[in-house]
């Protein structure tokens, strides 16, 4: 199974210090190389430009051999929705809201940070009650319903 990240997902991940779920949920994970670009630029975060500076071995940069075309997005997006189009991939983690529905109207299935932190959540794999003020903390972008649902979502698997 092949999972592919665009840039935003990475770097939230990074900047709350939970990056390493992705390895835990999916074991490998592709990127191309315009978002290990994105996430090498100057005005990057260091913490997020050191790690891309030296990636972990479960991260795999691969380019896809063809750009889907009419695709209004920035270079990382188009590159990611590109390739997980062409390794028919079981999810591409994206967050830009044109990004996503370009993807959907591909076909390629998508999810989101969110969607990653609830899932690794499920999993025993992070505390949301501890991870989520630290995304808001950021420059994330999330509604309050939203982080409210997570929550109580959250506290009934606890619960259950």
């Amino acid at each position: 199974m092949a999972f592919v990240s665009n840039t935003s997902p990475l770097s939230y991940l990074l900047l709350i210090g939970q990056v390493d779920i992705l390895r835990r949920l999916y074991q490998n994970l592709f990127v191309p190389t315009a978002v290990m670009t994105e996430l090498r630029a100057p005005d990057a975060p260091e913490v997020i430009r050191s790690w891309a500076q030296s990636p972990p071995p479960w991260l795999i940069t691969r380019d896809p051999s063809f750009l889907q075309p009419n695709l209004a997005l920035h270079i990382g997006e188009v590159h990611a929705i590109s390739l997980a189009h062409e390794l028919n991939a079981e999810r591409l983690i994206i967050d830009d809201q044109a990004g996503r529905e370009a993807a959907r109207s591909l076909g390629v299935p998508i999810v989101g940070t969110l969607g990653v932190l609830d899932l690794a959540a499920e999993r025993g794999l992070v505390d949301l009650a501890r991870v989520l003020p630290a995304l808001t903390a950021t420059n994330f972008r999330i509604s309050r319903h939203l982080v409210e649902e997570l929550r109580q979502r959250d506290a009934a698997r606890r619960k259950a």
